[in-house]
């Protein structure tokens, strides 16, 4: 083994498959086997299994996936250690309506002072949170770059061939758009060394359209300019890095394009704007030479009380209302179906009966959680019909 890919796991070899494997083997894989056949398939071919990037290494464990905090007061400083530190805004320098706004005493320090570590326990554990040996809490490119090359030792002992990440998987957002895509780039380069040395590239990549705040009322939707405009050219961003890493699909994902209120949004004209973003993003596919998939993910709510893509047949509809459907397939997440209280294969077996299923997620929620639970599929028999839904494409 590589012996740079022996450094954050040093504990862990590599993955096998031992079908003998007693109750006291835990790392091992008892039931897949890459290299057998299935109708006439591996299973490495069949299972194309992708790791989380985000849910694996840049998610901390606090009860929001989808992002910073919205309301920034000037009297409060924040409980979050990234907000005190990240003073970034569609426009850095100026405010809503383009007046200069001073920056924050913080703002732009090149070393933050790393996140507080907790005490330390017994046999060198740390108290009441999980610490990870190459997080030092920042958000500085050092830390970003340990993050990489312990997620590529992970990727490499499990055995996988791909993972799945976004722009702000890679990298921190800069001061300006300009300092972000140097960030960008200086990350996808070393992306591109590991993944040469590994064989592992993307199932997907994306362009992160959430987590910031200018994005609290939608990306693509959002009725500010400025902020369509800046989604715009981070996807632009994204659909190059996609191309440089080989990524088999460039997949789009809205948890925040939606609406808290039918008084507040004139819903034809967002679902339009969402049109015109994924009209753009073929012409640059094509502009560039791109030859992954384009995909969106359907979901229904969480974090706006309804979003417009909000399962299978929403997002066909709307494809084909504005054109698009020859250009797209979907990502269906199962756990979505869940709640909605509908079966776990329902959208599966929607977006496949209109030959538009592209890629399944294999998490599934709790049924009594109206939220993201991210959990492993509970249930063998809704498992099952997945797998046949697969099977019968």
């Amino acid at each position: 083994m590589n012996v740079g890919m022996n450094k954050y796991f040093s504990m862990v070899g590599r993955i096998e498959y031992r079908p003998d494997a007693g109750p006291e083997d835990t790392l091992v894989f008892r039931h897949y086997n890459p290299a057998e056949t299935v109708h006439g398939r591996t299973m490495e071919e069949w299972l194309k299994f992708s790791v989380c990037y985000f849910n694996m290494f840049r998610y901390f464990g606090s009860d929001s996936h989808y992002g910073e905090r919205t309301q920034q007061r000037p009297w409060d400083d924040g409980y979050s250690w990234s907000l005190k530190y990240a003073d970034k805004g569609p426009m850095p320098n100026y405010e809503r309506y383009g007046e200069p706004r001073a920056p924050h005493p913080l703002a732009g320090h090149p070393h933050p002072p790393p996140m507080p570590m907790q005490p330390m326990g017994p046999c060198g554990t740390p108290n009441n949170w999980d610490r990870r040996s190459w997080e030092d809490g920042s958000r500085n490119m050092e830390n970003y770059k340990r993050r990489m090359c312990a997620a590529f030792e992970f990727f490499n002992k499990l055995g996988v061939k791909y993972y799945s990440a976004s722009d702000r998987d890679f990298a921190p957002e800069g001061e300006t758009l300009e300092e972000t895509n140097r960030m960008l780039d200086e990350a996808t380069m070393m992306a591109c060394d590991l993944q040469r040395d590994t064989g592992i590239r993307p199932l997907y990549f994306s362009a992160d359209l959430f987590s910031h705040p200018r994005y609290m009322n939608g990306a693509a939707s959002n009725p500010d300019a400025h902020v369509f405009a800046f989604a715009c050219a981070q996807v632009k961003k994204a659909m190059d890095i996609a191309k440089r890493l080989n990524a088999e699909n460039f997949v789009f994902f809205h948890p925040r394009d939606g609406y808290q209120s039918c008084l507040q949004r004139q819903m034809y004209r967002d679902m339009s704007h969402i049109g015109h973003l994924y009209r753009m993003a073929v012409q640059y596919k094509d502009k560039i030479g791109y030859r992954g998939q384009l995909m969106v993910q359907p979901k229904p709510f969480d974090p706006r009380r309804y979003q417009y893509e909000c399962d299978a047949m929403a997002t066909m509809h709307m494809l084909r209302h504005f054109g698009m459907e020859r250009h797209f397939k979907l990502y269906i997440k199962p756990a979505w179906s869940r709640l909605m209280n509908r079966p776990y294969y329902h959208d599966v077996y929607m977006a496949s009966s209109y030959n538009m299923l592209g890629m399944v997620d294999a998490s599934d929620s709790y049924p009594e959680v109206s939220g993201t639970s991210d959990i492993c599929a509970r249930d063998i028999r809704d498992a099952t019909y997945i797998m046949k839904c697969v099977l019968e494409q």
